[in-house]
């Protein structure tokens, strides 16, 4: 079997580089160098602004880089190449926390313009960085994929359609609404289509999709063409592989181990030695849980804390859960503690908010 990684393997003609470099003064120096320079990568490190490509400058300055001592600023020297395609285009927009790079696409809405007011894209977060194994170190990225969001309306176009936004994140000079998930909710329940955005983060965001996209990005913006990158030295890259791992290999420098399936205890001790094709649901309702004493004569409260405009969903989801609850884990119906609204009796007590965030909600029965 094998397992796919995240990480990607940088393989480089050789192993050390002399590359040139003027001495830091400030920031508006880099600036001005990368603005009168632009066919030419300048990479800071430390009190030292290191270059290389065509320019009108130069330096009888050189440090030499080698991997087996310098290994992070070598793979800084294939970050800032690697990246600087994105720094020049006008649809990405790049951006770095704690030595992540993070991709933005803002040239297509991924979801095709099916939510008004709403726009969804695709983000790429790197990190370079070394890997060590038992025989050797290895240079490369990690690389993750995630869904980024964009309200296309406005303050105002909240106020002519009597949409309530003061409680919302917004820009107060250009109205910009943040997308935070309060104000995708907010239109997507006012345009009806809050069950099929939630489907769009899901399918667009699970594993195998991330994946999908990983490698289509990886392919058409690194692997497609080597050659392309400006590079020190001479230093050009022979590959960028997917790291794999086969679970049956006899000579790799790694260890995959399968985890077991749990032991299941269940009341008493008791734990079934026979193997049955019986579910755990079934297994926990013929033998009772591990701590049923812990529970059998409590009394049980019950707080559901839910958004005013999922109370359908939230009492019907509740219904199944109690039913749980008594069925397969024998908590008996008397000791739930009620709680009543409109002369109906609820098994739990009920805290109402205004939105998907709970640091602000209006109780409205029971208590906390």
């Amino acid at each position: 079997m094998n397992i796919s990684t995240n990480f990607f393997e940088i393989v480089p003609s050789k192993d050390r580089v002399s590359v040139p470099y003027l001495g830091f003064t400030d920031k508006q120096q880099l600036n001005d160098l990368r603005r009168d320079n632009p066919k030419a990568i300048f990479m800071r490190s430390r009190d030292k602004v290191l270059f290389w490509g065509e320019g009108s400058f130069s330096s009888n300055e050189f440090l030499k880089i080698t991997i087996s001592e310098d290994y992070y600023l070598f793979l800084n020297v294939f970050a800032h190449s690697f990246l600087e395609q994105f720094f020049q285009s006008t649809v990405t927009k790049i951006s770095t926390k704690n030595h992540i790079y993070k991709i933005s696409f803002f040239d297509e809405d991924i979801s095709k313009n099916k939510y008004r007011g709403v726009k969804l894209y695709r983000a790429f977060h790197l990190h370079f960085t070394p890997y060590d194994t038992n025989s050797s170190m290895t240079l490369g990225f990690t690389i993750s994929s995630s869904v980024i969001s964009r309200i296309t309306w406005t303050r105002q176009d909240f106020e002519a359609q009597n949409l309530r936004y003061d409680d919302l994140r917004y820009d107060e000079k250009t109205g910009e609404i943040f997308a935070t998930t309060d104000a995708i909710y907010r239109l997507a329940n006012h345009f009806n289509y809050a069950s099929q955005i939630k489907q769009e983060f899901d399918s667009q965001n699970s594993i195998q999709k991330e994946h999908e996209e990983i490698n289509s990005f990886v392919m058409n913006y690194f692997r497609n063409d080597l050659n392309k990158f400006l590079l020190p030295d001479g230093l050009q890259i022979r590959a960028i592989n997917e790291t794999r791992y086969r679970t049956d290999s006899q000579t790799a420098d790694y260890t995959i181990k399968m985890l077991p399936k749990p032991e299941s205890y269940f009341y008493k001790g008791n734990y079934p030695n026979r193997e049955n094709s019986f579910h755990q649901r079934q297994k926990i309702y013929y033998n009772k849980p591990f701590t049923y004493d812990e529970f059998e004569n409590r009394r049980i409260n019950i707080s559901v804390i839910y958004p005013k405009f999922c109370y359908h969903d939230v009492s019907n989801f509740f219904r199944d859960v109690q039913k749980e609850l008594i069925e397969t884990f024998k908590l008996k119906k008397e000791n739930f503690t009620p709680y009543f609204c409109a002369n109906t009796a609820h098994f739990y007590s009920i805290m109402q908010t205004e939105g998907i965030s709970i640091r602000k909600f209006e109780p409205k029965y029971g208590v906390w």
